[in-house]
């Protein structure tokens, strides 16, 4: 159970919480009551998924599963939305150390991304063991630096200064939140580790996560103001300066850096193992595309938390819509602890689409 809930807690934990504090400025004090919502309802997609999973025998992957229920294509349709928002998290964490390694250093924000896309990129070609094994310690650090940060950020409170929310920055918010807490993917290892206990331990991680994630934010807002940056850690290592300035910006160049290894190299695995590819094809298709997104984000005026926003809005809603319908196909074959099953099932399809809809509406706007 223990083990279970520390990969659980590793997984959610990630670079992601650091665009948090400028999208709440964004949105204001709703964004706690978002984080509420979008907290409910994944953990409505774990149960839905955990009950599906009860049925298989042999370990499992999602994309798998949920192509049992809807056929063979559907597999890859979530390898789509799972790579696709991966390559999102990597375009963004370029973006973000480019942006922290300014802060301590001075440097031009896109040579410090080109110089973590080029050791980057060797790594995971190399695909060494050595980052997988650190995912969970480092994690469990990047916890408490968070923890304490927030600490330090309540010392120094100064006042709430929100910008006027739109509908556009509430989706901001809700795909950065979204983004941040989703590690439905990882459910099935979840489940074996927890001895078909999956929804339970996924529930108690989003419940932590989603604490720790709004108390950085507010706390973060708290003493920034309008002055959030996109990365919050920038805007507080700028704020307090001196050796507050190189802690928070080591840390967080670390907490990116191994953030983009670990999605790099889980994606290569997708490509190289599910799909085939040689190794130097595979690193090459995890690589290049957020590298294009990173070369041209500033042409298009995209920054941190716009490319997170987005990978959360948009590619997550669909997978999600997507387990809910595989569990609405697949009710009558499974025995599930939801009350009224079919309308839960519809019910959190319908919130994703709302978010995915609202979310293309503005962006074609």
């Amino acid at each position: 159970m223990w083990g279970a809930l520390a990969l659980a807690i590793s997984t959610n934990i990630g670079a992601g919480v650091l665009g948090l504090p400028k999208a709440l400025q964004l949105v204001g004090f709703s964004g706690i009551f978002i984080g509420i919502i979008v907290a409910f309802f994944l953990t409505l997609s774990a149960i839905m998924l955990s009950d599906m999973l009860k049925r298989e025998t042999k370990p499992i992957q999602i994309p798998a599963l949920i192509s049992q229920s809807l056929g063979p294509g559907w597999k890859y349709f979530i390898y789509f939305t799972l790579i696709f928002s991966m390559y999102g998290a990597i375009s963004a964490y370029l973006i973000g150390f480019g942006s922290q390694l300014n802060a301590l250093f001075g440097i031009n924000e896109a040579y410090g991304g080109i110089f973590l896309f080029v050791i980057g990129a060797w790594l995971i070609h190399k695909g060494t063991m050595a980052i997988e094994k650190l995912a969970i310690p480092l994690a469990f650090a990047l916890v408490v630096f968070l923890i304490i940060l927030s600490g330090i950020n309540i010392i120094n409170f100064n006042q709430f200064e929100f910008a006027t929310s739109s509908v556009g920055n509430t989706m901001k918010f809700t795909g950065t939140i979204l983004f941040a807490l989703f590690g439905l993917n990882v459910l099935p290892e979840i489940n074996f580790l927890s001895k078909g206990k999956a929804a339970r331990v996924f529930a108690l991680t989003v419940l932590i996560c989603l604490i720790l994630y709004l108390g950085f934010a507010i706390t973060t807002v708290g003493v920034l103001g309008f002055g959030t940056t996109d990365l919050g850690t920038k805007g507080l290592a700028l704020h307090y300066g001196g050796i507050f300035n190189v802690i928070i910006s080591l840390f967080t160049m670390t907490a990116l850096f191994t953030s983009f290894l670990g999605i790099g190299l889980s994606t290569r695995h997708i490509y190289q193992f599910d799909f085939g590819l040689s190794r130097v094809k595979s690193t090459l298709a995890v690589v290049v595309p957020p590298l294009i997104i990173f070369l041209t984000s500033g042409f298009f005026g995209f920054g941190f938390l716009d490319i997170l926003g987005m990978a959360g809005e948009l590619t997550l809603p669909m997978f999600a819509i997507t387990a809910s319908y595989a569990y609405y196909k697949v009710l009558p074959a499974i025995k599930t602890r939801l009350p009224a099953p079919k309308i839960f099932a519809l019910v959190t399809a319908l919130f994703y689409m709302t978010i995915l809809g609202v979310s293309l509406f503005e962006i074609i706007l």
